[in-house]
């Protein structure tokens, strides 16, 4: 059994930890005291993961998922070098394996959504061998975090993607916040999308569980015990429940990360 810790910005991150294998023991850190991180510098974004990184080895964790696609496509080298003793694993490093594979072959043309830094970063663009065309959907994250109504939800996605309608083969939800939101952006759009969680769960889970281990992940428990499970977040430990509560129908305790 392994200790992974998975940090985000926020709730998004745990659209990958509840699908990792139920089998191992979980750290998750909630940065929403300084979320949202799109539009963060780089010089913050790896202040706020060192701090994250090193309270979650202080924890025991030996490996850790940077659940944050703009972590991930600005410091997460950075993060490497620093804590070489370590493995961390990246979401858009898989993720890209994935889009680049024959299952994707006949897909030419992809819509890329992200914050600004991961824009920015030009990460994905760079790694992937399709057409690629970024936009920057910096207003998603809060609204998803504020728990915004499905019909505010439905606006913000008009309001960015109106003119991307009929133009590309899929989406690529470059946000752990996104697959919140995943049937209503396809359905606005008439196109599959693709995420990070499949392809980071997978690769998660095979440096960490045993083969002859129970395969179910955390989204298949019959209770919200969570003896292998432990939450923090930065700011609000009552928001962050209700939004679990609300978002993915668990009723899990928060502790507060200060």
């Amino acid at each position: 059994m392994s200790k992974i810790g998975v940090f985000d910005s926020g709730l998004g991150g745990l659209t990958v930890l509840f699908n990792l294998n139920n089998s191992n023991e979980y750290v998750y850190v909630a940065d929403q005291k300084n979320n949202p991180y799109g539009e963060k510098t780089i010089e913050q974004l790896l202040d706020y993961s060192k701090k994250i990184v090193d309270f979650l080895i202080s924890k025991g964790c030996d490996k850790i998922v940077i659940a944050c696609n703009t972590v991930s496509a600005n410091v997460s080298n950075e993060l490497r070098k620093i804590y070489n003793e370590i493995e961390i694993i990246d979401v858009i490093t898989e993720t890209v394996k994935l889009i680049n594979s024959e299952k994707y072959e006949k897909m030419k043309k992809i819509l890329l959504i992200a914050t600004e830094k991961t824009i920015e970063s030009n990460m994905y663009q760079k790694l992937i061998n399709k057409e690629v065309k970024g936009i920057a959907t910096k207003d998603i994250v809060p609204a998803i975090e504020n728990l915004a109504s499905k019909k505010d939800i439905i606006k913000i996605i008009d309001r960015y993607l109106e003119k991307e309608k009929g133009k590309h083969d899929a989406i690529l939800l470059g946000c752990t916040h996104y697959p919140i939101i995943k049937k209503e952006i396809e359905k606005y759009l008439q196109i599959k999308s693709i995420d990070s969680i499949s392809a980071v769960s997978k690769y998660v889970d095979n440096i960490s569980t045993k083969p002859d281990n129970n395969n179910n992940n955390l989204n298949d428990r019959k209770d919200d015990k969570y003896s292998n499970l432990e939450i923090y977040t930065t700011k609000d430990e009552k928001y962050l429940e209700k939004q679990i509560k609300e978002i993915f129908n668990k009723d899990i305790k928060v502790k507060i990360l200060k």
